[in-house]
């Protein structure tokens, strides 16, 4: 994601879905988490259909700690 058009379609797409999610347009990532979340390959598909590719992916299972992020807000 390089522009604030790109991280609003991801935005857009996430919040259909209903989840917890946080778009970092300067770091380049998007984290999603929270209770009854659609399978993994469900939120990827969705974030494909708005264009933007996923480099990578990284599933971490309930009760597992979070990796350290960056959490810098999307100005």
């Amino acid at each position: 994601m390089t522009c604030t058009g790109c991280s609003g379609a991801v935005t857009r797409v996430l919040q259909k879905k209903g989840v917890e999610f946080f778009v970092s347009l300067e770091g380049q990532y998007v984290a999603v988490w929270g209770d009854n979340l659609p399978s993994e390959s469900e939120i990827q598909e969705c974030i494909k259909k708005t264009g933007k590719p996923i480099l990578s992916a990284q599933l971490v299972p309930a009760g597992e700690p979070l990796p350290a992020l960056p959490l810098v807000p999307v100005a």
